[in-house]
């Protein structure tokens, strides 16, 4: 009876230490898929940070070519508008008096066309009219405003721009 006992833990050790192989090589199966795994990983993020830092230079480089095309016109529109000026002969009447509002509108043809919203008038107390009234700012003449004192916001007294001289 002995001896049976003995094969019967023999069988059992053996059945026991086959499955401990079993179970050791599983797990060694699992960590490599894990590792493998972790390494697609990895490498997905890897391109994926590469992928991003390509599309960073190529918007670097799109912002960089819009900003040396919007300075090329810049300069392109500075350029007209200085050849402009040097064909403009000299002026007339109206052109003098349009002159005195360039901040508010320019004229064209007898009307004044708004810098803000491109619209026509014709009369330059309509243009401060409507200055005032749409863009909501008090629109003042050069003239008059270069005769407001900063200090006290009030009108200087003619007296007051010309003192006399005292003997």
């Amino acid at each position: 009876m002995k001896h049976q006992s003995n094969s019967e833990e023999e069988y059992i050790a053996n059945v026991l230490s086959a499955f401990l192989k079993i179970r050791q090589q599983e797990e060694k199966n699992i960590a490599i898929q894990l590792t493998q795994l972790l390494q697609s990983y990895k490498q997905e993020d890897i391109k994926q940070l590469k992928n991003l830092k390509v599309e960073q230079r190529e918007l670097v480089g799109q912002m960089n070519l819009n900003i040396k095309q919007e300075q090329h016109k810049s300069n392109s529109n500075e350029n007209t508008q200085q050849q402009l000026k040097a064909l403009k002969p000299s002026y007339t009447n109206s052109e003098k008096k349009g002159d005195k509002y360039t901040e508010y509108g320019i004229l064209e043809d007898g009307a004044y066309t708004c810098l803000k919203c491109q619209s026509k008038i014709k009369r330059t107390q309509d243009l401060l009219k409507h200055w005032t009234v749409q863009h909501g700012r008090q629109a003042i003449p050069r003239r008059k405003r270069n005769m407001i004192n900063e200090d006290t916001q009030c009108i200087k007294k003619v007296s007051q721009e010309n003192p006399k001289l005292e003997a």
